[in-house]
């Protein structure tokens, strides 16, 4: 695929599925929880982890809802880097959501990952959170894009 017009010099996107794709050992690795982890209330997050771990393999870890009052925490740990999951219907929504994501894994960046749950324009929604994440104080991380078909693209954004 080719790469995706940026808002600026300073700002690098790539298509990185192919490198994912073949670095992949599916099934390698475990999917486990932090200690505390309340299972019962974090289904679609669990479901995330064992895709992540069928797909691409690696070691998962669901972590825990911080117990400071308003303190977000990233959803996961994959290979000792925070990720955050998200779904979004609005390409305005994604925008919003990447926002808070970006807080969430700012001091450990591995990655967020995006459920486009409605039909959006990608360039659209790609050109959005580009302008977000040059807005932001994060370099590098990686957005794993997934549709109700499955996987989209996986891309790198740096600064």
């Amino acid at each position: 695929m080719s790469r995706i017009p940026t808002p600026s010099k300073a700002q690098l996107c790539e298509d990185v599925t192919a490198e994912y794709l073949s670095t992949a050992v599916p099934g390698y690795g475990s999917v486990t929880y932090d200690k505390g982890y309340r299972v019962k209330d974090h289904q679609h997050e669990i479901d995330m982890a064992e895709w992540l771990h069928r797909t691409f393999g690696g070691n998962i870890v669901l972590l825990k809802e911080s117990e400071i009052k308003n303190q977000k925490m990233a959803d996961l740990l994959w290979n000792n880097k925070l990720w955050e999951l998200k779904s979004a219907s609005s390409i305005n929504g994604a925008d919003k959501l990447m926002q808070h994501a970006i807080k969430q894994i700012q001091d450990n960046p591995g990655g967020v990952i995006l459920n486009v749950v409605e039909e959006l324009n990608l360039s659209q929604l790609e050109y959005q959170l580009m302008r977000r994440i040059r807005r932001s104080q994060i370099g590098t991380f990686d957005l794993i894009l997934l549709s109700k078909s499955g996987l989209v693209r996986i891309l790198r954004y740096r600064k």
